[in-house]
């Protein structure tokens, strides 16, 4: 596994100075889609850039970033959680990152986890084609902070659950 990662427009090496970058950017707001990557390969890229950009305009080709998702995802050999991470002006940017996603083991599947749904709805359904997915769950995520809490629901406007926050599980 590498530590690559794309930030507007170029492969970069995630060091502390580029992770600063990216916590930065993911307070500023913004929309962003997460893919499931399995030995080298991320998951239905496709439905993923297509909900993505049928909510925001990207802020380039979508071959571009799809290739940059790709060269990302290649670079990890495990199973891990790919961001794409659209940010808000006036610092308005793309970031593509991976890190690792480890399921849980069988027995806690079996005697069950403990789950939050969180109080905000954070995925937009007026259009239930986009289900946009925004930055804000960042303000809730203090609602998981809770060690005995594996999992955080998201749900839109209507109170619809839509998907788990940490387990890449739509609903």
């Amino acid at each position: 596994m590498t530590d690559q990662v794309f930030i507007d427009g170029a492969f970069r090496t995630l060091d502390a100075t580029t992770g600063s970058e990216l916590e930065r950017r993911l307070g500023l707001g913004g929309r962003f889609e997460t893919l499931l990557v399995r030995r080298g390969r991320a998951r239905d890229i496709a439905a993923h850039l297509d909900r993505l950009r049928a909510g925001v305009d990207l802020p380039m080709p979508v071959a571009e970033l799809r290739a940059a998702v790709e060269r990302v995802a290649a670079d990890w050999h495990g199973t891990g959680r790919l961001r794409i991470v659209l940010t808000e002006p006036p610092d308005a940017g793309i970031a593509v990152t991976v890190t690792a996603y480890e399921p849980l083991d069988a027995a806690a599947y079996r005697s069950g986890v403990a789950v939050r749904l969180l109080s905000e709805p954070v995925i937009h359904a007026a259009d239930l084609a986009r289900r946009e997915k925004t930055l804000e769950w960042r303000r809730t995520a203090l609602e998981l902070s809770d060690r005995s809490v594996f999992e955080g629901l998201l749900h839109n406007e209507t109170g619809a659950l839509v998907e788990g926050l940490l387990s890449l599980i739509h609903i």
